[in-house]
């Protein structure tokens, strides 16, 4: 007896066992898409105390758990990359940090050779200056003078024309403002005559004083360059000769 119903309760293990695995096959079936056995299907739901509700509830469960599994799939993926990319960060970290010191020594570097030219360049500042004024050659010198002395003159020449020339530009701003307040005027006033008129005759007196004013202008700015003209060789030779002054 006790033989017999060791093997009845394995039997009936065995039994559950297999109902539950396929059960479980026909969850995974349905939540993947597969087609399955309807008559086949319900008597597994059943065989397995299963309702309908159940059933649904465990597809879903299924279905959530193929996502997750391809989740897990993709991160396990990632996962292996990470070593690469350490390796890559670990490698491009070092380099940067080597071309920074080297960049870093080399601007340091330039920039205590510039502070020593810096340094010995101010320190030698006098030399043009005591070269200038030791020079012997008598000739030079008196030639220097002479240019100086003319083109002094020149300048003293023509500081009041250059003057003037800037009071004759004013006025001819000025005149073009008078101009086009007028010409506002007159177009405001198309209604009045008489008051058109006066503006017309103030007018043409801003008209042949902007033309008075504009061929003054045009005469200093004549003169200041025939000026001007003179004043250039004499700086052309001045600048020589402050060369010259600076041979031994």
């Amino acid at each position: 007896m006790l033989g017999i119903l060791e093997r009845i309760r394995s039997k009936k293990k065995e039994l559950t066992s297999n109902t539950s695995d396929a059960y479980f096959e026909l969850v995974r079936s349905v939540a993947g898409g597969s087609e399955v056995d309807i008559e086949q299907a319900a008597i597994i739901i059943e065989s397995n105390g299963k309702d309908d509700e159940s059933f649904e509830r465990d597809v879903e469960t299924q279905q959530a758990r193929i996502g997750l599994a391809a989740q897990l799939k993709h991160k396990q993926a990632l996962q292996k990359q990470m070593p690469k990319l350490e390796q890559a960060e670990r490698i491009a970290s070092e380099n940067y940090e080597r071309v920074v010191s080297e960049a870093s020594s080399k601007l340091n570097e330039a920039k205590r050779a510039k502070r020593a030219l810096e340094s010995e360049l101010l320190s030698l500042s006098y030399v043009e200056g005591k070269l200038s004024e030791t020079c012997l050659d008598e000739t030079l010198l008196a030639r220097e003078v002479e240019l100086t002395s003319k083109r002094m003159t020149l300048i003293q020449k023509r500081r009041p024309l250059e003057e003037d020339y800037r009071h004759s530009t004013a006025l001819v701003s000025a005149s073009h403002a008078r101009i086009a307040g007028l010409q506002s005027q007159i177009e405001r006033t198309s209604n009045n005559k008489l008051a058109q008129v006066e503006y017309r005759k103030d007018l043409a007196k801003a008209e042949q004083s902007l033309a008075h004013e504009q061929s003054v202008g045009k005469q200093l700015e004549i003169v200041i360059g025939k000026i001007n003209d003179e004043l250039s060789p004499i700086d052309d030779e001045l600048a020589k000769i402050r060369l010259r002054k600076l041979e031994v």
